[in-house]
């Protein structure tokens, strides 16, 4: 897979091995293993294109390397402490400078994906991404160049077996894409390929690193650093062993299907998941004359690949070229005998890998993945270039990458006549794979210390202000500058007040007022028709979203270690247990309304059921918690049950007075931001006054 999974796979098994003697010195030096296989692309700089295209994934790739090479590193790495290289403020300085332009360059390509696809820069990843960026320079700045580093003592076996775990688990991964793996060199060049997973796949991937992120902010021998790690191995194995192999299955089943319902009569095929996500596959299916192609969704409308597109072989092509030429047989044993051939230009032809399929669902123009330039060189020698990295295939991309989005997320409806799929099933889905990346999300900024925690506040309190102000605000012109003022003047207050209450520095109240009253100038240079009733909104802002926060600071800063994330843990779990099993018992045995005029689906019956499910977790919670006495606990059931409905008719009321169903859609599935933090929200204050009581 993409150098990144294979750096966070690396780090989670240095992790494993050395974790305890070594900190995050460990998952440094797996990350380090991680990515020692890939640095067989520097042959590109030494040979020609064929070379080496082939020696990509071969020996470094190899079990054998695998085996053998930690002994080597090993040895490498027990001179680098023992000499104290490590301590060399040039040597610290270069290594400050590579994971600095490792990380923007990471946070850049996570930035510009949805600008491929066809969208456009979203504020809400690329802040975080700056903060994280910043975050993370003065992390390097103080821990690492300031510091004086200290002495490193780990046996060489132990070592080895990190390096060895690093690297073996490199190729094993990469056996679940299409490129090939040669695990076998240097005895034989066979390439394994499962495709089963996308070279890059964004929901396997990050969850993954988060919690592993997670997890470098505990001591080296704290259980939570463990847990997360281990959450994080059993995520991403569970992600492509069962989810996407499940998938792989349905994936065969369904095109074999479709080649039926279309008379076709092939000799084998092959299916694989399109770039970035598990969601919409491909299949290629090889005849006589021709490769048949279409794609299919897991949330399409129908179980059917559609379109088909027809390409035909026209191998006759190729008769003038000696089978035994470099470049010829280069281009069959590197596709896997899955390639077209058509005219480029002159004695030029183009031939096309078709195993990474079409850019998009159907043959449009020159729209393959891996087409290669099979021409002579000035020696007058059949040789092979890529051509896909000319301007009209960039072009084709960005097109071809927007409807790909497109049927990820809406499936593909234009089939005559369909056999329409539940759309209860598809939601589901979707519903599911929102909550698990959400949860992953959660779990990381909670447990990932103070720092990491103050960020998950900030983002989920800027995505709820960014709905509420979108929903307040009037559509007139200046209201996307509006919500982004009213979150800088609604969030601004807290930096104070979390610190101290009463406590404001005469810089931070210059800053306040300038903010504050500048609303009132800003007003004027927008025509709106309600400029005062725009400034209370930003007030309404802070009140509604932003001030209960400084409740959860107060809670989750009430110990000696000034951070206690099993307290946050714990309220959030209260929340949302009751919001869903209010959900589920309401479901099943609701009859009498609760409040119908606000939200009609809410029941006494879900309301009485969500709470006393809150207060059964509430006292199981007191068991595993103990930051927290059993009355207390109690008490907090209560209030999740009683106060955390409220703010859920709260919402709802506001939803409701503006003709809307969610607030947003920044959590597919789930609506918005301020759809699943409502009563969580509202809960803050009661919270703390239930804490102050008891």
């Amino acid at each position: 897979m993409d150098s990144l999974t294979q750096i966070v796979l690396g780090a989670a098994c240095g992790e494993v091995v050395a974790g305890k003697r070594l900190g995050n010195r460990a998952m440094l030096w797996g990350a380090v293993g991680g990515t020692i296989p890939d640095l067989d692309v520097f042959a590109t700089f030494f040979t020609d294109e064929i070379a080496s295209t082939s020696f990509h994934r071969g020996f470094m790739h190899s079990f054998l390397f695998a085996v053998t090479a930690p002994w080597v590193l090993a040895q490498l790495t027990r001179w680098f402490y023992h000499n104290g290289i490590y301590r060399l403020r040039g040597y610290k300085l270069w290594a400050m400078i590579i994971w600095l332009v490792f990380f923007f360059g990471a946070a850049a390509a996570i930035n510009f994906v949805p600008v491929l696809m066809g969208g456009e820069l979203n504020w809400y990843v690329l802040a975080p991404t700056l903060v994280l960026g910043v975050l993370f320079a003065g992390k390097l700045w103080k821990e690492y160049w300031r510091r004086d580093l200290s002495q490193v003592e780990a046996p060489y076996r132990t070592w080895v077996l990190l390096f060895f775990l690093s690297i073996f688990t490199h190729p094993i991964l990469d056996c679940f894409t299409s490129f090939g793996t040669q695990v076998w060199q240097p005895f034989s060049d066979y390439r394994v390929q499962w495709n089963t997973i996308s070279v890059v796949d964004f929901l396997a991937t990050l969850p993954f690193g988060l919690f592993l992120l997670a997890a470098s902010f505990f001591q080296r021998t704290a259980r939570p650093r463990a847990w997360l790690n281990w959450a994080g191995i059993v995520w991403f194995c569970a992600y492509i062993g069962i989810y996407a192999g499940y998938h792989k299955v349905n994936a065969n089943r369904i095109f074999e299907q479709t080649l039926r319902d279309k008379g076709i009569h092939y000799q084998r095929y092959m299916t694989n998941p399109s770039i970035f996500n598990n969601i919409v596959w491909y299949g290629v299916a090889e005849t006589d004359t021709a490769f048949y192609f279409g794609m299919y969704g897991f949330n399409d409308r129908r179980e059917q690949f559609a379109p088909l597109s027809v390409i035909p072989k026209r191998h006759e092509l190729l008769k003038g070229i000696p089978e035994n030429n470099r470049a010829f047989h280069f281009l069959r044993w590197f596709s896997n005998g899955y390639y077209s051939v058509h005219p480029y230009n002159g004695d030029t032809l183009q031939v096309n890998d078709l195993r990474f399929g079409l850019m998009g669902d159907s043959l449009r123009g020159n729209n393959y993945v891996f087409p290669f330039l099979l021409f002579k060189n000035e020696k007058g020698e059949w040789d092979t270039a890529q051509n896909n990295r000319n301007r009209s295939s960039v072009k084709t991309s960005e097109r071809s990458f927007g409807e790909l989005w497109e049927r990820v997320k809406g499936g593909y409806h234009c089939v005559a006549n369909p056999v329409r799929r539940s759309i209860k099933t598809i939601k589901m889905r979707q519903r599911i794979i929102t909550a698990v990346f959400f949860a992953a999300a959660m779990l990381a900024g909670v447990y990932g210390g103070k720092g990491p925690f103050m960020i998950l506040c900030g983002v989920i309190i800027a995505g709820c202000l960014w709905e509420f102000l979108g929903l307040l605000l009037p559509e007139e012109p200046g209201k996307k500058f509006r919500r982004i003022w009213g979150i800088v003047v609604a969030m601004l207050p807290l930096l104070p007040i979390v610190e101290n209450v009463f406590y404001f520095q005469p810089g931070m109240v210059y800053l306040l007022v300038l903010l504050t009253f500048g609303s009132f100038v800003i007003e004027l240079f927008f025509s709106s028709k309600s400029p005062f009733q725009n400034i209370a909104y930003y007030l309404a802002g802070f009140f509604y979203v932003c001030f209960p926060f400084v409740f959860l600071d107060w809670i989750a800063s009430g110990v000696e270690s000034g951070y206690a994330p099993n307290r946050v843990f714990g309220l959030l779990l209260l929340v949302w247990t009751n919001d869903t099993m209010a959900y589920f018992v309401g479901s099943q045995l609701g009859k009498t309304k609760l409040f119908e005029r606000i939200s009609p689906k809410k029941t006494w019956e879900g309301t009485i059921g969500g709470g006393i499910c809150t207060v059964l977790i509430a006292w199981g919670l007191s068991f595993w918690i103990k930051d927290f006495s059993t009355p207390q606990w109690l008490a907090l059931g209560g209030v999740a049950a009683v106060f955390g409905t409220l703010g859920d008719l709260v919402e709802s009321m506001l939803k409701r007075s503006f003709g809307v169903k969610d607030s947003g859609n920044l959590l597919p599935g789930h609506g918005g931001m301020l759809d699943r933090f409502d009563a969580f929200v509202f809960a803050l204050p009661f919270y703390w006054l239930a804490l102050q009581m008891l």
